[in-house]
């Protein structure tokens, strides 16, 4: 929140104290016998008498006098509330119940916006100066009220945020102005109260992107704020360069976060010192910025697989080290500490530091009674604890081969890590050496479309399991992997709707018990297919990432259904559905529903009269002999310098000397480029760095010659 750069006419110069209380107020706070009912009641009146007064303002026309405007700042200053009678927590829920006022009075927030875009589009040009550089008061006043109110509000109310994310006049003036004034500000052009303005244009942005809704994220889209953005990177102002940076951070997709961000370790060191001066500061905050604001900051960093290094090498460890250790009156902190390691622990590197730097730390919380059940914890010790890493290739040893384990029974005693490493199978195809934390793909056959046809790509991509029914299997449960803050209604729909074509549905609200994860094993060993939710906070979600990347190393059948129309999957999501058949459920519910029914009973269960159902007797089947392979080519048992060789005769880009490929990963490629193609050419210009298309062209061409 701010008053930076608010000028006052002369009319309002009693009004622009940003902590000035009424008659009232201040009368109730030298009276301890006063009501702190009272005291609420009156700066909520006084937010809606202001509301009031502005409406008619608007309804009468008389939006250029410096009455209107002089009322226009009265509203933006009843944000702040000064009493020490009142708790911070009473403050939040009076500015929360303040900003939902405002947003509920009827195009008041819609024709304010409007006359602050005006304002800005008479004065992009001139950057509100006259000719003699006299700034133009009235016309920057009014644009600087409505956009502190913009700034304050929705930094306090996600309804606020939502509803200003749907107001084309702000989106315009705030993806206007950073892009028109860009090239000014960076050759320092632009007066200082200007400069307060167009930072203040990033922070609203930045406001309404950390709410983390979706809705919000894809309303933004296309106003391009990663554009409008980026220039700003480039600032010689550091505050103008984090604001910027924020943005970024929780605009940006996967592809667009490893082109923009990679090289910006000075302002994730910033970030982290800010992060680590806040968590020992008794305010706790730090330039400004809360603790807890900084560490979902920091968190939603995590969220692209290449930040993750960056996070490990500016140090952010020791300070999550040391926020584990915080007292109980500051368990946000803790709790916030554990997301971001949980979130770092799918990359080997981390996971390994994690250990070493972390672990006092995360074994003392098990043994505490307050943490010991927590989840997050939880997954943390599964994922640094695991023998495999989801980042490197696995490749199955042929002369120590384990066998399928799928139908070995889980004894209880076994620890969660135990009981998923059971899921590993070695008649896998080796993985290619995706970028860091991608995780392994674990099958290669194409799937057959059943009819009806699915929207989406034509062939299956990285796992497809082993037909219900077959090889000692027994038909399963429908499990619903979702987000729930995303797709909870939606699961909440979809559910009955199976139910009533007779599947027995599998779904966290319903059959959670024990620990989560293992629940979460045995819902997905025991299914017949994993329905995935798929959405943004699918994505973003470590606990759906690790419902999907168990289900895709236990061969399950995955069956995404798309609930964001916008929505692109990449990364970690983007890897596991390659180019998989899936269905569009943010469109038409109905129809699509009809088609994955017909999906599950025809291809699934192999039996479109037959219903999923509980099997009370297991089914005896033998299991036929596997065929021996074929011979595989001789460069399959290439070294890594004998690759490179090959590399050097083609004359290929030498940066791939460092990816020590070996012949083993050069039939993978082969293999992936002719069962899911998309996921081929993403990860030769993701992984292996080709992205000019001669340089894209030539390694294919030589690797089809083989």
């Amino acid at each position: 929140t701010t008053t930076d750069g608010i000028m006052s006419d002369s009319e309002a110069e009693e009004v622009l104290r940003p902590e000035q209380t009424s008659k009232a107020d201040a009368d109730a706070e030298a009276d301890p016998q006063a009501s702190l009912e009272s005291l609420k009641r009156n700066t909520l009146n006084r937010n809606l008498d202001s509301i009031s007064k502005v409406q008619q303002y608007l309804v009468d026309g008389e939006t250029e006098t410096a009455k209107f405007r002089n009322q226009v700042l009265k509203l933006t200053q009843n944000y702040y509330i000064k009493s020490s009678r009142l708790s911070e927590a009473e403050i939040v829920e009076l500015r929360e119940q303040k900003a939902v006022a405002v947003v509920e009075a009827d195009g008041l927030m819609e024709r304010l916006c409007q006359l602050a875009y005006e304002a800005f589009e008479a004065e992009r040009k001139t950057h509100f100066t006259h000719p003699d550089g006299a700034i133009k008061k009235e016309p920057l006043n009014l644009m600087s009220y409505v956009m502190t109110l913009c700034q304050n509000y929705s930094d306090q109310s996600e309804q606020f945020a939502l509803a200003l994310s749907k107001n084309q006049w702000v989106l315009k003036l705030c993806s206007e102005m950073q892009r028109d004034w860009a090239d000014d500000h960076l050759a320092d052009k632009l007066p200082d109260l200007v400069n307060k303005r167009l930072r203040q244009s990033l922070s609203v942005v930045y406001n309404m992107l950390f709410k983390g809704n979706s809705e919000i994220f894809f309303n933004l889209v296309d106003y391009h704020f990663v554009d409008t953005a980026q220039p700003y990177l480039k600032s010689g102002s550091d505050r103008f360069r984090f604001s910027a940076y924020l943005v970024l951070v929780f605009s940006c997709n996967e592809e667009e976060a490893s082109r923009l961000l990679i090289n910006e370790k000075s302002l994730v060191t910033f970030l982290v010192e800010n992060l680590s001066s806040a968590h020992r500061h008794s305010s706790r905050r730090s330039n400004g910025y809360h603790v807890i604001e900084l560490a979902k900051c920091a968190y939603q960093f995590t969220k692209n697989e290449d930040n993750k290094d960056i996070l490990l090498e500016c140090k952010i460890l020791p300070v999550l080290s040391d926020m584990l250790q915080s007292p109980p009156e500051r368990s946000d902190e803790v709790s916030m500490a554990l997301k971001i390691i949980l979130s770092m622990s799918f990359n080997s590197a981390c996971s390994s530091n994690i250990k070493e730097i972390c672990g006092p730390e995360l074994r003392s919380l098990r043994s505490n009674p307050q943490w010991k059940s927590n989840r997050d914890l939880e997954a943390i010790q599964y994922n640094t604890e695991e023998v495999y890493t989801t980042d490197g290739p696995f490749i199955p040893d042929d002369d120590n081969e384990r066998g399928d384990l799928r139908d070995v029974p889980l004894p209880r005693q076994r620890s969660v890590k135990q009981n998923l490493q059971l899921g590993q199978s070695t008649d896998l195809p080796p993985a290619p050496p995706p970028p860091p934390s991608a995780p392994p793909p674990t099958g290669s056959s194409a799937a057959k479309p059943p009819p009806p046809q699915p929207t989406g790509a034509s062939a299956a991509a990285v796992a497809q399991p082993q037909a219900p029914g077959s090889a000692g299997e027994t038909a399963g449960h429908v499990m619903i992997s979702y987000h729930q803050h995303s797709s909870g209604e939606f699961v909440r729909w979809i559910c009955p709707q199976l139910k009533e074509q007779n599947f027995k549905v599998w779904v966290d609200f319903e059959q959670m018990q024990d620990s989560t994860l293992d629940c979460m094993a045995k819902a997905v060993e025991g299914s017949a297919a994993v329905l995935m939710c798929v959405c943004k906070g699918y994505k973003e979600s470590d606990f759906c990432r690790m419902e999907a990347e168990y289900a895709v190393r236990r061969r399950k059948q995955l069956v995404p259904l798309l609930l964001e129309h916008k929505y692109k999957p990449d990364g970690w999501l983007g890897f596991i559905m390659g180019t998989q058949l899936y269905y569009n459920f943010s469109r038409n519910k109905e129809e699509s529903f009809a088609k994955l029914v017909g999906y599950l009973k025809q291809s699934v269960l192999k039996s479109p009269d037959e219903s999923i159902a509980p099997v009370t007797q297991p089914v005896q089947t033998a299991t036929p002999p596997k065929p021996r392979p074929p011979p595989e080519p001789a460069y399959t048992k290439w070294t890594s310098e004998e690759v490179l060789n090959w590399l050097l005769e083609n004359k290929l880009p030498s940066h791939l000397e460092p990816f020590k490929l070996e012949g083993r990963h050069l039939l993978f490629l082969l293999k992936m480029k002719s069962q899911a193609p998309e996921a081929f050419y993403r990860l030769l210009e993701k992984s292996l760095r080709l992205t000019l298309f001669h340089q894209l062209y030539d390694f294919v061409e030589a690797l089809e010659r083989l």
